[in-house]
């Protein structure tokens, strides 16, 4: 990894909650991003707010999650 990229811990924590689950996604920045990085990232200052591109990824990535576990749970229902 360059020098200048970050380290970043990814983590997702499933709980049964009203008969279903909760997921909860979130980071861990073990290593800061430098300006060089953030330079490369933000497309060259095209993204202003980073933080909120990545709260919207990561809302992005748990609305995939969902539909394809319900997905999953309809097809098994439906072969009982």
């Amino acid at each position: 990894m360059p020098e200048y990229s970050p380290e970043v811990q990814w983590r997702y924590r499933f709980e049964p909650e009203d008969g279903g689950t909760r997921v909860t996604k979130s980071y861990l920045m073990v290593r800061p991003i430098t300006r060089p990085g953030w330079i490369i990232v933000s497309g060259f200052g095209k993204d202003r707010n980073r933080a909120k591109t990545l709260h919207e990824g990561m809302e992005q990535s748990l609305q995939r999650l969902r539909a394809v576990a319900e997905a999953e749970h309809a097809g098994r229902s439906r072969s009982r």
